[in-house]
């Protein structure tokens, strides 16, 4: 009985250094890749913002980049309301041709629609700091 209990022991140790290991290692992921993965995202939707804010003048340029929009969008049977934004149609092709599903960049339009209508961003270069202020993609959704 005694040499069972001991394997078990033995065993139960093995267990939690493995579980340990594990955690050390997710630790390191998301000090590093996982938070430059984040950071190079909320870049790019920086470079979106920038984009956006290209859009506002309403001049006849604008009207144009509308139109050639919405022919993108329809050459790639992309969905979006009667009156899609900039945002909604800048955002939904930027990722038309990824796997990333349509709830997901819905969640990008309005995170960019918030960073819009928020005085803490000016430029696209903001909207990384904004995002992590605001805890992230999923919070600010």
């Amino acid at each position: 009985m005694k040499k069972k209990h001991a394997i078990n022991v033995d065993i139960l140790q093995s267990f939690k250094e493995n579980l340990k290991s594990i955690v050390e290692e997710r630790e390191k992921w998301q000090g590093s890749l996982f938070k430059s993965a984040n950071d190079s995202f909320y870049n790019l939707l920086g470079k979106i913002f920038d984009l956006i804010e290209e859009t506002k003048t309403n001049n006849e340029a604008d009207k144009e980049k509308r139109d050639w929009l919405l022919s993108e969008c329809r050459k790639r049977k992309l969905r979006h309301n009667m009156k899609p934004s900039f945002i909604q149609l800048i955002t939904k092709l930027v990722f038309s041709d990824s796997d990333v599903d349509s709830r997901r960049i819905s969640s990008y339009v309005r995170v960019l629609t918030a960073a819009k209508q928020s005085k803490d961003v000016v430029v696209g270069a903001d909207v990384p700091n904004f995002i992590r202020k605001y805890g992230g993609i999923e919070e600010i959704r």
